[in-house]
């Protein structure tokens, strides 16, 4: 299994062989469904502050998408929120990253104004470069159960979320 690949690598000292076979191995969890399998490992992996942001581009949305899908923990938060200030990143992974991390906080852990908060920044850093994940924000953005803005600012997100899909 690829996680066991990844472990060997790992502790033959095999840093690039380790975090290919890190990917592979959370891949694999993902697709049978096991997303706290890979929660835990991308969660190990992102951890060690010697991961090259390039890798770290590769395996926090990874984390992220699964943590949306599957049970969160407070460590998956915190390097969540650890991997959106990494200035190593492209901005548009950045924005990813904080789309899944805004609807983390805002549905899961249940701070709905830090939820918010990171779902605008991530409209902002997505722009016009990713607009699918762009619109998904603005329409999160636009629900009207939450208990901050207007019918008309919620209205607006909507609005803007249709214009650009």
């Amino acid at each position: 299994p690829w996680s066991e690949v990844a472990r060997h690598r790992g502790a033959a000292g095999r840093r690039k062989g380790w975090l290919r076979a890190v990917e592979k191995a959370a891949l694999a969890a993902v697709a049978q469904g096991h997303h706290e399998e890979a929660i835990g490992l991308l969660e190990r992996t992102l951890a060690v502050p010697e991961v090259p942001a390039r890798f770290r581009a590769r395996l926090a949305p990874l984390l992220a998408r699964s943590a949306v899908v599957g049970l969160r923990s407070d460590r998956t938060v915190e390097v969540l929120t650890q991997a959106v200030r990494d200035p190593g990143l492209p901005v548009d992974v950045r924005g990813q990253l904080r789309l899944d991390l805004g609807l983390m906080l805002a549905n899961q852990v249940g701070d709905l104004a830090a939820g918010m908060r990171e779902l605008e920044s991530a409209v902002e850093e997505l722009g016009e470069v990713r607009p699918a994940l762009t619109s998904r924000a603005m329409v999160a953005l636009a629900m009207p159960e939450w208990p901050t803005g207007t019918l008309a600012g919620h209205r607006e997100w909507l609005r803007r979320a249709a214009g650009l899909a």
